[in-house]
């Protein structure tokens, strides 16, 4: 954008999550690892949904310890209240970082496989949380074996779902995104 409007100004705030309110899923030691793969049917291609859930599906047939679900579309306060009700989220393939439903089930204590290249870290500025599983579209079998790691190792497990909660809070609460727009209008 900034290579054909350089006159126009630009800005980064991110995208912004309402986490007040929000309740954190409570797990017991026994329960089965619920994971979800959902994606709208006409954004699936885009955010690689078939390559995601055979990954998804590969994880629960060599992990009895996990249930995958895929529910179809359906509303969104419905799918909202849905997210409370998972341990991992396995979001899109094709992205940089995560977007809408990667931050909220994040914010709800969720580990998240979606996009968070180094190079997103560093331009948000993020020295030390790295609650993301970095979905790999060149290297299936690395994303696969970062999933197994958390489904097999419940320390590192709730430690992701400790930055993960953390992240959110750091980087996507609504009043700091909002803070960001306030900081560059008032910059220009």
């Amino acid at each position: 954008f900034q290579a054909t409007h350089p006159h126009l100004p630009l800005a980064y705030a991110g995208i912004p999550i309402l986490t007040q309110g929000i309740q954190q899923k409570i797990r017991k030691d026994n329960d089965k690892l619920t994971i979800l793969a959902a994606a709208p049917k006409k954004r699936a291609g885009e955010k690689g949904a078939k390559t995601l859930y055979d990954l998804a599906a590969k994880i629960e047939a060599n992990f009895p310890n996990t249930k995958l679900i895929s529910p179809p579309n359906m509303p969104y306060s419905n799918f909202v209240d849905l997210l409370g009700k998972i341990d991992i989220d396995i979001d899109q393939l094709y992205s940089f970082t995560p977007a809408t439903t990667a931050l909220l089930s994040m914010a709800r204590g969720a580990i998240t496989v979606s996009g968070a290249e180094e190079e997103f870290y560093n331009f948000i500025g993020e020295k030390t949380l790295r609650p993301i599983i970095n979905a790999n579209p060149f290297d299936i079998d690395h994303t696969y074996k970062q999933l197994a790691r958390v489904v097999s190792d419940a320390e590192y497990r709730r430690e992701l779902s400790r930055q993960s909660i953390e992240f959110v809070a750091r980087h996507n609460e609504a009043h700091i995104v909002a803070r960001r727009f306030i900081n560059f209008w008032d910059s220009l």
